[in-house]
């Protein structure tokens, strides 16, 4: 099933008519599956950090970077929302492995005997917090974490609400954000027939009563009235106008695009405080 850790087996086997060795016609390959690294976060009414919402991420709609160093854990998400966390095991551990670990307060400034553990984001974060994580599997590969399973929970300023959450992660998962889509979806708003030049280049502006940004105006700029100015670095595309007026443009292409592509980029942010991955 989706997302279902398992393991995958092959076997081949080859005859030669002239080999007089069978014992080693026969060969099997297995590899380990495992689900996709996610982030899920569930928040109680009152708990300040969450808002009382619930969140999941995944490689597919955020940037996820998990960093052990030593007993330390450090985890950024970077989605629609930005999340910042720290997990620090007891001193007496040097790295991370399946328990339980209670009695936790805010990090940096908790007990180093019994650990501590920090959730923040958004422009919110504890002054004093309580709390616990759980490890249900941590793996390494010459010394580096190679993969990890964890649940906590966190409660601010001693209240009742509780922020709680789960983190699989696993060095394997080379996820690569959704491209743009083709085709473009149907209605998407075009100029009215006739509006803009026939030929070279322009740039048109349509602006709603109501628009902050155009004032309600339509504004067209050809070479002939404007100097038009377009550059790309990377996924990123800028535009600039000076003409009656000034304009600047940022179009950013998701995390793993190198140059614009065409298709249809959908539930933008404001750049440069946007979703990578969108």
């Amino acid at each position: 099933g989706a997302g279902v850790a398992a393991t995958i087996g092959a076997t081949a086997t080859v005859q030669s008519v002239a080999d007089p060795q069978a014992a080693n016609n026969t060969a099997t390959a297995t590899i380990a599956t495992t689900p996709p690294n996610f982030i899920r976060l569930q928040s109680d009414a009152g708990d300040y950090i969450g808002g009382g919402a619930s969140y999941s991420y995944t490689r597919a709609n955020a940037s996820i970077g998990v960093n052990a160093n030593g007993g330390q854990l450090s985890v950024q998400v970077n989605g629609d929302e930005t999340w910042f966390a720290e997990f620090r095991l007891p001193a007496s551990l040097s790295q991370f492995q399946a328990g339980s670990f209670t009695n936790l307060t805010r990090f940096p400034f908790h007990d180093p005997a019994v650990g501590g553990l920090s959730w923040s984001g958004e422009g919110r974060g504890c002054n004093t917090l309580s709390g616990s994580f759980t490890v249900t599997n941590a793996s390494y590969a010459n010394g580096v974490l190679d993969a990890i399973d964890l649940n906590f929970e966190q409660r601010c300023e001693n209240g009742a609400a509780a922020l709680r959450g789960q983190i699989h992660w696993t060095s394997a998962d080379n996820t690569l954000p959704p491209g743009p889509v083709n085709p473009p979806p149907a209605g998407l708003w075009a100029p009215t027939a006739g509006a803009t030049p026939t030929s070279g280049d322009y740039v048109y502006l349509q602006s709603d009563f109501g628009d902050f940004i155009g004032g309600g105006g339509t504004y067209t700029y050809t070479r002939a009235n404007a100097l038009i100015n377009v550059g790309v670095t990377g996924g990123r595309l800028s535009v600039t106008v000076a003409g009656n007026e000034g304009w600047s443009g940022e179009f950013q292409a998701m995390t793993g695009i190198a140059q614009p592509q065409p298709g249809y980029y959908g539930d933008l942010r404001r750049f440069p405080f946007h979703n990578p991955v969108k």
